[in-house]
């Protein structure tokens, strides 16, 4: 019997006097998902090295959530669970599963009782196709700027960190950037600068505690000094689905008749019409082609993090948030030697 059909009678706490609602509103409440012996070393060990290769994906950063540029992505070699997440403990590295429920069965029993416990404390709420990402990261290592095409909720297991949130809409997300993203499958990174933080809010996550954030909401985290454990569910409502039509639509439309004009309601006539030519034009998502590995794990090198040979070197003019574009960044020597 998998863990997901034992333990407590409810994995998630809610406090049924206030009026929230997943893919509406920021909300936080706390769970019981730390009590599971599956998220032990020994179970996180057993998760990774039943998982295939190709859902573990193992990236690095650097220290300043201006320069997204530094994130790179790399090869996991042979080492096994156990191996893989000293590794994430002792370096500065991500070790993400991806859609977890189509590759372990006890996370996906997981993941379909809190998402039928949500459903069932928000009455009238309908879900659609859920999934996760179980990931597994460094002491201080951080997660830059961005936002989830689907409303998320963050599961804290193990360690610390804070997720700063930030207003949806101009400046915080460009319009264009989001519609790429939601178009192509895209997870880069979106557009940052320090003066967003005087916007933003931030949470702060120990070991049981939640937070919902709706969908486009951009944020970014910052883990405390301890190895961290996150559960990320994401799921679809008929709103969400909506929405995302609406910016692919744009997306589409913007391409044949460049306009700054990009209304994003999803009722009406203009908004039927565009998910009218979308079906005419069969356009879906496609999936993002992650960029290629520039270091391969190693527990013998600095922070676990060993260059490729064949990997080319990054150029120190560089703009941080676009790199590639040849402007000069401020402080570019220091970013290329952090790199």
């Amino acid at each position: 019997m998998s863990e997901a059909s034992t333990g407590p009678r409810y994995l998630m706490r809610w406090d049924h006097s206030r009026d929230q609602r997943l893919g509406r509103d920021v909300w936080v409440t706390t769970h019981r998902l730390t009590e599971l012996p599956i998220f032990s070393d020994e179970g996180l060990a057993d998760i990774v090295d039943r998982c295939p290769r190709e859902a573990l994906q193992v990236s690095t950063m650097g220290d300043d959530p201006a320069y997204p540029s530094q994130a790179r992505i790399g090869q996991l070699e042979h080492h096994c669970g156990h191996e893989l997440i000293e590794m994430v403990r002792r370096g500065r590295l991500c070790l993400r599963i991806k859609k977890m429920v189509r590759h372990h069965e006890g996370l996906r029993r997981i993941v379909e009782r809190l998402c039928r416990e949500m459903t069932e404390c928000q009455p009238g709420l309908r879900t659609l196709n859920h999934d996760g990402d179980l990931e597994i990261s460094s002491p201080a290592a951080l997660t830059y700027y961005r936002c989830d095409a689907q409303p998320s909720v963050f599961w804290q297991i193990r360690g610390c960190r804070v997720i700063s949130v930030y207003p949806t809409g101009e400046p915080f997300v460009d319009p264009g950037s989001l519609e790429e993203a939601i178009a192509c499958g895209s997870r880069k990174p979106l557009y940052f600068e320090p003066a967003f933080d005087d916007a933003s809010h931030k949470y702060s996550q120990t070991a049981g505690d939640a937070l919902s954030l709706p969908q486009h909401t951009p944020y970014r985290i910052i883990n405390d000094q301890c190895l961290s454990v996150t559960l990320t569910t994401n799921c679809q409502t008929r709103e969400s689905l909506r929405r995302n039509q609406i910016h692919r639509a744009n997306h589409m439309l913007n391409r044949w008749l460049p306009s700054t004009v990009r209304s994003i309601e999803t009722v009406g006539l203009p908004a039927a019409l565009k998910r009218f030519l979308l079906r005419v034009a069969a356009r879906r998502p496609v999936e993002n082609l992650d960029p290629p590995p520039t270091f391969r794990v190693d527990p013998d090198a600095p922070g676990c993090v060993a260059p490729l040979e064949a990997a080319a070197p990054k150029s120190d003019t560089t703009n941080p948030n676009f790199p590639g574009f040849g402007f000069e960044a401020p402080n570019s020597a220091t970013a290329a030697s952090e790199t």
